[in-house]
């Protein structure tokens, strides 16, 4: 059973409607995640940057701050 709003394999691939900063999106909320179970509480646009992985390092830090979420389904 699906709760609304929850997220699931399905609704984190790519939709047409998705932004095409969406995989940057994604990166910048695991390194979050990541950055939340060692407690740590504050990132900064260069720490951020710095934990992506190289491929996908924009060149500029604050591009990370400009990244937005998937569009959700039907919006």
């Amino acid at each position: 059973m699906r709760v609304r709003g929850e997220m699931t394999a399905a609704t984190t691939l790519r939709s047409p409607t998705s932004p095409p900063n969406a995989p940057l999106y994604r990166q910048v909320m695991r390194t979050f995640l990541a950055a939340k179970e060692r407690l740590a509480v504050h990132l900064r646009p260069e720490d951020v940057c710095a934990a992506l992985h190289a491929a996908s390092r924009p060149a500029d830090p604050d591009a990370v701050t400009d990244a937005r979420p998937p569009a959700a389904a039907g919006a």
